[in-house]
């Protein structure tokens, strides 16, 4: 079937997600309370091309921190959270494009360049979901055991704009949930184990079989979680207070 043809039909998809039923949306709202220094060390950073600050709720459409391989070099970058594919005419589809499913990343052919040349790693202190109880959405804060900074899985892309503008933008890597997040959500973010984190980045890894292997589920006993306030259903909530247990 023709490239066109997916483009369809993951358009429509999303836009029935995206509108009718936003709780198979996943991961949409994440929290980074760690420094520009200590993301440096963490992920042996080389090259810094863009700095950031702590975020307690980050939303879709805003500037994330990014770390990718580019010849041979770890370097640090801002990219817009929602993914515009090089293939996009307009920017519109990048509040779409948040999170990428990994059961079907490698099939689709709108994902070609982005899952060969944009892989990334996303660093995160954790992430936030809703979980539903009696009748009720209560907000969870679920976070990696004794780590402040662990990474998502993502992929990336730099879109050429009319104007001549590169727009650099990226999406989460999401899977089936682990036992833990079973009990919360129907998905989750895809965490990278520490030893799988170099080679997600590799340039020289070109295989799509070989790239989805990495992927593998994270260990339900290495994460934990909790309730959080209310406040964090508003973007413009941005502080520590946002993550403290309600």
């Amino acid at each position: 079937m023709s490239s066109a043809f997916w483009k369809y039909i993951f358009e429509n998809i999303e836009r029935y997600f995206n509108g009718k039923n936003l709780y198979l949306r996943m991961c949409g709202r994440f929290a980074i309370k760690f420094t520009l220094e200590e993301a440096n060390k963490r992920f042996h950073v080389e090259e810094i091309k863009a700095k950031f600050a702590p975020s307690y709720n980050i939303a879709p459409s805003q500037n994330i921190p990014v770390i990718y391989n580019e010849n041979g070099k770890i370097v640090l970058d801002s990219f817009k959270w929602g993914l515009i594919p090089h293939w996009a005419k307009e920017p519109n589809s990048g509040y779409k494009m948040i999170n990428a499913r990994v059961e079907t990343l490698a099939e689709k052919h709108i994902y070609n360049k982005e899952l060969i040349e944009g892989r990334c790693l996303i660093p995160a202190s954790g992430f936030f979901e809703w979980k539903k109880a009696n009748g009720s959405k209560k907000p969870m804060f679920i976070h990696v055991k004794d780590q402040d900074i662990f990474p998502f899985a993502g992929i990336s892309s730099l879109w050429n704009a009319p104007n001549g503008k590169i727009i650099k933008t990226c999406s989460i890597v999401t899977t089936k949930p682990n036992k833990f997040m079973e009990k919360i959500h129907n998905r989750m973010p895809t965490i990278l184990q520490k030893k799988n984190e170099e080679d997600w980045i590799n340039p020289k890894l070109t295989d799509k079989k070989e790239i989805i292997s990495i992927l593998s589920s994270y260990d339900s006993k290495e994460m934990e979680a909790y309730e959080v306030s209310s406040m964090v259903n508003s973007p413009a909530n941005n502080n520590p207070k946002v993550i403290e247990p309600a």
